[in-house]
């Protein structure tokens, strides 16, 4: 907190350095800086508030329009590090409706730098998918971004019947026994797909 007085129509231009090690750690949560400067003139208070508020990287992001279902696929994902330090331990962590979460680590990122990865992803849903890409460093809290994917195929029902074929044992009739029980090992059954 900085004080002092000033006497009728005087004037005075205030300079004064924050260091990043103050307040980058607050940054992360809140994203703001909030200058207060209050005046008090007589009995009468006067008080200015402004808000600088920090924007996140944005994401972009690059994904075919179109994949088949159960194939391997390449994301682009760039950014530009807004800061004028280095983004230390990035990662960016990929999510989706039936999809296994995935966490991709990359090295750190210069001051004011772009980055560009590539990531690899696969769908087994099918008609579309929508994939949430978040973007973690210790000086940013998160970024989010969207890839959308439209999934060609169809969908495969598996079923596994018992039939008089599959009941046939194995060579020799497999049996176990146990206080009065006897199970006998057959050939499990078909797989039936449509």
């Amino acid at each position: 907190m900085l004080k002092f007085t000033l006497k009728g129509l005087q004037t005075k231009k205030i300079e004064f350095t924050i260091e990043t090690k103050d307040y980058i750690p607050k940054l992360a949560d809140q994203r703001t800086i909030i200058i207060d400067a209050s005046a008090i003139i007589g009995n009468d208070i006067y008080q200015d508030v402004e808000r600088f508020t920090l924007q996140s990287p944005k994401l972009e992001i690059k994904a075919p329009s179109t994949v088949k279902r159960n194939s391997v696929f390449n994301v682009n994902v760039s950014f530009r590090n807004p800061l004028k330090q280095t983004l230390k331990n990035p990662s960016l962590i990929v999510e989706g409706k039936g999809f296994s979460r995935k966490i991709f680590n990359f090295s750190d990122v210069s001051a004011l730098a772009m980055k560009k990865t590539t990531l690899k992803l696969s769908t087994s849903g099918i008609v579309s998918e929508t994939f949430v890409i978040k973007l973690y460093t210790e000086a940013f809290k998160e970024s989010v971004g969207f890839a959308k994917v439209k999934v060609s195929g169809k969908q495969q029902y598996r079923f596994r019947k018992y039939t008089r074929k599959s009941m046939k044992p194995r060579g020799s009739v497999a049996t176990r026994s146990s206080k009065n029980v006897t199970i006998d090992m057959f050939e499990c059954c078909e797989t039936i797909i449509f």
